[in-house]
């Protein structure tokens, strides 16, 4: 079949077909085929390629609002709490007004949550410039790569920037990059580091913060 020298992906495709359309002029010359022989192509491709944009365009907005809608949580679940803590302080504040606002029984002796010995399964995709898309996901649960232990309320990523070619270092000279609760987390790294390299590390941790053991390191380049 002569489709199966096209390339698959849709932005090699489309390179290939930029260049084929140029050196395609050359052909018609020497084979004495009339002007019009590659209109409909040209057409075609011309269609294809708007379309094309429109969806990468669009992929991009989608990533901003995926951020933002990311970011916006995770401010008002901070203030949530805040509020919560506030109202449990109060001693009028009983399980009837608790249950009015859907939050469970005050526990009068709660039990710590002790974190377990599992350690995440994590890697680092490259997915633009300046931009890091990490998966992390409990090997354990049957679903795939998604999932968290039990005693898990979020995953804790570490970062060290580091330049191209160096080690990583210990997990006590990395620094902290956000507890996310759900996988992935994207990460738009500032323009000074570009062709550095960014080691991670990730462990599991209890809704107090406390964590289970660290991964070993994994490192991605920053790309232009």
């Amino acid at each position: 079949m002569a489709g199966q020298y096209f390339p698959g992906p849709d932005g090699d495709f489309r390179t290939w077909m930029q260049a084929f359309l140029t050196n395609l002029l050359t052909v018609m010359t020497a084979l004495g085929l009339p002007a019009t022989f590659d209109d409909a192509l040209i057409a075609l491709f011309a269609a294809f390629d708007v379309s094309l944009t429109e969806q990468e365009q669009a992929d991009v907005v989608k990533q901003q609002k995926t951020a933002a809608k990311k970011t916006a949580r995770t401010n008002l679940v901070a203030e949530l709490r805040r509020v919560v803590i506030e109202l449990n302080a109060k001693t009028t504040f009983t399980d009837a007004l608790r249950a009015l606002l859907g939050l469970p029984p005050r526990d009068v002796a709660a039990t710590p949550i002790e974190p377990g010995l599992e350690i995440p399964s994590f890697e680092v995709e490259i997915i633009g410039p300046q931009k890091h898309r990490i998966h992390f996901w409990h090997p354990g649960v049957a679903s795939g790569r998604r999932g968290k232990p039990e005693w898990a309320r979020a995953c804790r990523i570490m970062y060290a920037i580091v330049a191209a070619g160096a080690p990583a270092p210990p997990i006590g000279q990395m620094l902290y990059l956000v507890s996310d609760t759900a996988t992935p987390y994207d990460w738009d790294i500032p323009a000074e580091h570009v062709g550095k390299t960014v080691y991670y590390r990730v462990a599991w941790e209890t809704p107090t913060g406390d964590l289970g053991p660290w991964s070993a390191p994994i490192g991605a380049t920053v790309t232009a």
